[in-house]
């Protein structure tokens, strides 16, 4: 075998060599193959193995001429494409390079200072969206819109970063804030 190689092709065919031999003797066959292989260089008394071998080790033989004739072809097309590849880097580099310069050329003649402040509004059906995924089991709509109301509120006109974030940490200290009375529920009697 090649260096370098870790596998080879056994053909269907030899299914007829493997079935001459008895199963003790296709199993030495498979043995004294993968030796062989391997570059173990293996060595057998058993008549049936060698004739059986002979006829694999003639076709990996002609395999692996083919596999080391196209291992040539492949470096060599590699190491071309590697050259045109770096080549085509290159132009690229300097076009941008060419391009950045004049941005930089026309970019000194201008200087400007905007000041700019935004404040998003907050899609209420988000909020309890996201409350609805960050609230204990059970807990009432009628509260989770109190929440959302409350939550929109308090951050009402302040810049908000990660909404989802906000609402789970609103969450999180749901349990700690005091609860809104409930109406009595209607009794029967």
């Amino acid at each position: 075998m090649a260096q370098g190689k870790k596998s080879f092709l056994l053909y269907a065919d030899y299914i007829d060599v493997f079935e001459e031999l008895s199963d003790i003797d296709a199993g030495q066959l498979v043995k004294h193959l993968l030796r062989y292989v391997n570059d173990k260089n293996p060595e057998t008394d058993n008549p049936f193995v060698k004739i059986g071998f002979a006829i694999i080790r003639n076709q990996l033989k002609r395999d692996l001429k083919v596999w080391e004739s196209e291992r040539e072809k492949r470096a060599i097309s590699g190491k071309i494409g590697g050259i045109k590849s770096g080549e085509s880097r290159r132009t690229k580099q300097d076009e941008a390079n060419r391009s950045s310069a004049s941005k930089n050329e026309a970019n000194e003649a201008v200087t400007a200072t905007v000041n700019v402040t935004a404040t998003a509004t907050i899609d209420k059906e988000k909020v309890l969206e996201y409350l609805r995924g960050a609230a204990p089991i059970g807990t009432e709509r009628s509260t989770l819109e109190a929440e959302a109301d409350l939550l929109m509120k308090t951050y009402s006109g302040k810049k908000i970063g990660n909404l989802r974030a906000l609402c789970n940490k609103w969450m999180a200290n749901f349990a700690e804030r005091p609860t809104m009375p409930q109406p009595p529920k209607k009794m029967v009697l």
